[in-house]
């Protein structure tokens, strides 16, 4: 499995490739709290989690271990300072995360130092990213019931139609992108309405995310304002979007990117 750490700074290690080497972790496990009242369970959630990485630090040609390690404190430091998690990637889904403590061991030979990496994150879900782009100069897409006989109609779709499947077994959290130039973007997840009333000319883009529902436009100098209020109140245009597939419809007018966030309790490994 790739294994790396991607921080705040977009900048990353590998944890499994030479000089550091992963060892084991308790990182693939996982454990919901039930919401208890008397005798019964009403759910079931997850609070701030902790985990541990062992990794190995090895000295090679160029730098010894000590160094190494130096490296990777201030690596992991920066987000800690910044407040800003990073993300631990185990293949293509990734923990938000802080590693936030070291303890070592084996460090007198500076040559292996063995590193007991300390983990914790508010938010204990794996994520993997799936990108679906909706553009109107792409035709129709396959996949039609269309018999063979001589029926006097087939099962076609409207030409502004597209699809999106979600492979996933639970309804899934998206960000949204509109790209200018068009007013009032609006489309249809199944019978669902997301409509933003606003203009955008060439090179400005708006983005709303369910995450922490936000709504935020970009203008072609690259200024962002928050454009809340500008959603369309009679739908929630922060519904996510369920499992299996969905039709989705425009007008045409404008091209748009869809990000689902598909999360597990693990990584697929």
């Amino acid at each position: 499995m790739n294994i790396k750490y991607v921080n705040s700074m977009h900048q990353e290690v590998k944890l499994n490739a030479e000089p550091y080497k992963m060892l084991v972790s308790d990182i693939l496990d996982h454990e919901w709290e039930p919401e208890e009242f008397g005798e019964r369970i009403l759910g079931f959630k997850k609070s701030i989690c902790k985990k541990t990485v062992n990794v190995d630090v090895i000295k090679n040609s160029k730098e010894s271990s000590r160094a190494l390690s130096n490296k990777l404190v201030d690596f992991f430091e920066r987000d800690v300072r910044r407040a800003s998690p990073g993300k631990l990637y185990i293949g293509e889904y990734y923990l938000p995360c802080y590693i936030y403590s070291a303890a070592k061991t084996r460090w007198e030979t500076d040559v292996v130092m063995s590193c007991e990496l300390g983990i914790v994150t508010d938010y204990p879900f794996w994520c993997r990213e799936r990108l679906f782009s909706f553009r109107a100069d792409v035709g129709v897409q396959e996949g039609f019931l269309d018999y063979p006989y001589d029926y006097s109609y087939d099962y076609a779709s409207p030409s502004n139609m597209r699809f999106l499947h979600n492979d996933h077994y639970y309804e899934s959290d998206f960000k949204c992108i509109v790209y200018g130039p068009c007013e009032n973007p609006r489309f249809m997840i199944n019978e669902h309405i997301y409509e933003v009333r606003t203009l955008l000319y060439d090179n400005e883009y708006l983005a709303f995310d369910s995450r922490d529902k936000s709504l935020v436009k970009t203008d072609y100098q690259g200024n962002e304002s928050v454009i809340f209020n500008s959603r369309n109140k009679e739908y929630d245009l922060f519904r996510k979007i369920p499992p299996g597939r969905n039709n989705v419809t425009w007008n045409l007018g404008f091209d748009f990117d869809i990000i689902l966030f598909q999360e597990r309790s693990e990584p697929k490994w």
